[in-house]
């Protein structure tokens, strides 16, 4: 899995422990902009398509401290295969974590 694809399930990871720790920035992004990429990465399938302001945080987020997260998401209900898909969706380009 590139980079980029782990970035977004990171950053909804984070997005996650932003919920559950009141809304502190994590990884250079608020708890606000990851909310953006919810939608996008939860069931059912197939999702709506990420929002510009899901894509501008995903692009503004410190992608390395994001790929951290990335094992949180299956807790939370969120999909890690449409978060993989985020990347792509939002015209990012491939990074290893």
């Amino acid at each position: 899995m590139g980079f980029t694809a782990k970035l977004v399930v990171a950053a909804l990871a984070a997005w996650l422990a932003l919920s559950v720790a009141g809304g502190a920035d994590i990884c250079n992004v608020t708890w606000d902009e990851l909310q953006e990429c919810q939608p996008a990465a939860m069931p059912p399938k197939p999702p709506p398509p990420p929002t510009r302001a899901c894509c501008a945080a995903v692009e503004k987020a410190d992608l390395k401290c994001l790929c951290s997260y990335s094992k949180l998401l299956p807790d939370f209900g969120v999909d890690p295969e449409l978060a993989m898909k985020l990347p792509k969706k939002c015209g990012l380009g491939e990074v290893n974590c």
